[in-house]
């Protein structure tokens, strides 16, 4: 509904400054500027969070200044941009804690599982998920039970992960409610059934992700991860459709790159060279060595690791086969 959204967006925008209602028109730019970054406009999704914060700079709210701070954060998260997203995570937080405590608390937990993961950092995490203040809190948000299932996965428990994934997978995911979040909950099943290997599941969810090839994983408003074709790409590798797989990566690839979504290029670039290792070892070394260079550039040390024991890998490929040529 991404195109109604937009309209409706627009709309309240417009009612909203005609009457003078400064906190709705705050709210039909958020509504907008998520629409757009599903959609992959980010100049459009910019102009819309630079239009939130001249609204909320002038009604001077915690709230609004929140909204303006959160957003902040999730494009410096999507860009890589790490040292920015650390100060403004924090800064949304404080904002929160004055005007909507609960969300803003979501928020915060949400964009630092995505920094920390970026960071190879999220063993510091496995305690406030965990703690009477953590997680456990949201059971009304579901797409919590995604995150801490990738969690569990990500930190090598992989029963926990499993047992949460199983009880997603109840009916098809049926459970998973279609709403906001739906496409960043979905993303994430996805690579968890990629990682635990269960190509059953992974037909299911490539069939649900399909219509939205085109589309940016985003859970409104707090975090984004990318083309939605990096996660069918995973699905089809776990299908053992490599041909299928090597399309969807090649359309995250365009898509990652065209909107500036930095770290997830690099998470695609790998996760091509692992399908290509055995088909196409050069083209593998190529991304990775263009998956590392970001890495580095970014500070995203546990992909790093993981793309230099890849490249090695595919040397030692490389060179078995001039060897046997020879």
């Amino acid at each position: 509904h991404t195109d109604e959204q937009i309209e409706l967006a627009t709309e309240l925008n417009q009612i909203a400054i005609e009457v003078g209602d400064l906190e709705r028109a705050v709210e039909g730019h958020e509504a907008r500027g998520g629409a757009w970054l599903e959609l992959g406009q980010m100049a459009r999704a910019k102009g819309e969070l630079d239009a939130m914060a001249k609204l909320a700079d002038e009604l001077r709210q915690p709230s609004q200044l929140w909204y303006v701070a959160e957003q902040r954060a999730q494009h410096a998260l999507l860009e890589g941009r790490f040292v920015d997203a650390d100060r403004l995570i924090r800064e949304a937080l404080e904002l929160g804690e004055l005007s909507q405590r609960w969300s803003a608390r979501v928020s915060y937990r949400m964009q630092l599982y995505v920094l920390r993961r970026h960071q190879g950092r999220l063993d510091e995490l496995a305690e406030p998920f965990e703690s009477n203040s953590g997680a456990f809190q949201y059971r009304t948000y579901p797409v919590w039970d995604c995150i801490l299932s990738r969690f569990y996965d990500e930190l090598g428990r992989e029963e926990e992960s499993r047992v949460r994934f199983e009880a997603l997978a109840s009916e098809d995911f049926a459970g998973v409610p279609f709403n906001e979040e739906w496409l960043l909950s979905m993303s994430l099943l996805a690579e968890t059934a990629s990682s635990l290997g269960d190509g059953r599941r992974a037909k299911v969810l490539h069939g649900k992700l399909l219509p939205y090839a085109d589309r940016v994983a985003i859970g409104v408003p707090e975090i984004s991860i990318g083309s939605v074709s990096r996660y069918l790409g995973l699905l089809a590798g776990a299908m053992g459709r490599a041909d299928e797989a090597m399309g969807h990566f090649d359309d995250a690839l365009a898509i990652n790159e065209r909107i500036g979504a930095r770290p997830w290029l690099a998470h695609t670039q790998y996760d091509y060279a692992r399908l290509l290792v055995t088909r196409d070892p050069e083209r593998a070394q190529e991304l990775i060595e263009t998956c590392l260079r970001t890495c580095r550039e970014l500070g995203m040390a546990a992909l790093a690791s993981e793309a230099t024991s890849l490249m090695d890998a595919c040397r030692a490929r490389g060179a078995s086969a001039t060897a046997a040529g020879e």
